[in-house]
């Protein structure tokens, strides 16, 4: 059994076992690096299959920031995903701080709270999600800030860029 992996659970050496049961113990290492004793039928039917650390929660799974780094992270690596094609397709990811066991913790400390109104944009529309290229942006903001948007493309002449910036029309 030493060395042999059920899950993220790889077997370090017999930890013993339950008279009652029969059962044997055995002594684990999670890939995230806990250890934790677990009876040997619970790991043969795959009932056990890492220290309990995929279920262990930061209190907020039903929270708005929690929802936008799950849909984050589906946009980007789950090819079913409607939006992946605009995302992962195109080759946006994810900084390697907002992913792992400690990911969703990581953005949370860099984003902060999500202010009302608001939601998660990529200051860069081509660039990765990052600390430095994220923040909560309106509606409005992130209707400026797309790749078909005329604030993302170069303009035709000082004149039209002015135009462009005030809203008043280039004279012919």
């Amino acid at each position: 059994m030493t060395g042999k992996r059920f899950g993220r659970l790889r077997v370090l050496t017999y930890a013993g076992r339950i008279r009652e049961r029969r059962t044997l113990l055995w002594l684990c290492q999670c890939d995230c690096g806990e250890r934790r004793v677990a009876p040997y039928p619970e790991l043969r039917n795959g009932q056990v299959t890492s220290c309990g650390c995929r279920h262990k929660t930061h209190g907020q799974s039903n929270s708005v920031e929690y929802q936008t780094w799950y849909s984050m992270r589906n946009r980007c690596f789950d090819p079913k995903c409607r939006s992946y094609k605009f995302y992962g397709g195109r080759g946006i990811t994810i900084c390697d701080r907002w992913l792992g066991p400690k990911g969703f913790v990581n953005f949370f400390a860099d984003m902060g709270r999500r202010p009302k109104g608001k939601s998660i944009d990529r200051i860069n529309v081509n660039g990765n999600y990052e600390p430095g290229n994220c923040r909560w942006a309106t509606n409005h903001i992130q209707s400026l800030n797309k790749r078909n948007s005329k604030a993302n493309k170069p303009a035709a002449s000082p004149q039209a860029d002015i135009a462009n910036f005030t809203g008043v029309e280039e004279p012919f």
